[in-house]
């Protein structure tokens, strides 16, 4: 049991460091900032966050309950 509280704690934090890191991306910052929100890095960036909210949403319930 506490070895999957390690593993589901991991993958928050590598979620959220993979957001981190690709949202604070120069070409990420530049495209958002001129209003180029079709660019492939902008919609790249969105299905990261997509994907970390689904992380969050499966893993952090049963962090919560202790299981």
């Amino acid at each position: 049991m506490e070895e999957s509280r390690i593993w589901g704690t991991l993958g928050i934090l590598l979620a959220l460091a993979g957001l981190v890191v690709i949202a604070l991306d120069h070409e990420f910052l530049t495209a958002l900032g001129e209003g180029h929100v079709g660019e492939p890095i902008v919609v790249y960036v969105v299905g990261v966050a997509a994907v970390t909210v689904v992380t969050l949403l499966v893993i952090g319930p049963s962090m919560v309950a202790g299981e």
